[in-house]
This record gives C-alpha cells, sequence and structure tokens, in this order.
C-alpha cells in the first residue's frame, strides 16, 4: 500500500508518496538522517489510479520505497536510472521545469 500527500503552494504542487509501512521509520545512511513522517506523506491510502491522477498533478515529487517506486517507472512518472538509495530504501525526487 501507497500513502500520498500533495502540497500546494502557489503554481507549486508537490507530491509526497511513500511506501505506507515506511511511514514513522527514521532512515539512517551515514551523517543522514531522514524521518518519513505522516505529516509529510500523509496517511491517506492511494490505489494506483489515485496514484497516476496525482503524479499527472505534480510539479515537483519526493517519492519513497519499492512499490512507489516501481509504480511510478510503471506509469512513466519515474526514470529508473534517477533512483537512488538511502539506507536500502528505493528514492527519487523529480522536478519539472
Amino acid at each position: 500500500m501507497i500513502t500520498a500527500r500533495m502540497h500546494r503552494q502557489d503554481s507549486t504542487a508537490l507530491l509526497a508518496a511513500c511506501d505506507q509501512e515506511l511511514i514513522g521509520t527514521t532512515l539512517n545512511d551515514g551523517d543522514l538522517k531522514l524521518s518519513l513522517s505522516e505529516g509529510f506523506y500523509g496517511i491517506q491510502p492511494v490505489d494506483e489510479e489515485d496514484l497516476e491522477v496525482l503524479f499527472s498533478q505534480a510539479s515537483t515529487m519526493n517519492l519513497f520505497g519499492k512499490e512507489t517506486i516501481s509504480l511510478g517507472i510503471k506509469l512513466g512518472y519515474v526514470d529508473e536510472d534517477a533512483v537512488i538509495e538511502i539506507a536500502g530504501i528505493p528514492h527519487v525526487q523529480i522536478y519539472y521545469c
């Protein structure tokens, strides 16, 4: 299951989406410590259809987790070569100009 939250400010729409089981965890990767919080990624579960609509509306994306990234690749929004890992968890940030 994937959770997602759209953050809107002026003309920017930031989509934060994450595998649900990662919400509430903190990733430690050397000097980097990153919390995957409900406040940012939300608690609203979304299905593939809902997420595709959110992908199409976003001007910026912050995505975490195998399921979320795999769906982004499948739908053509994520370039597999852009995916990095943080503490073993797939992550990508996308910015449209």
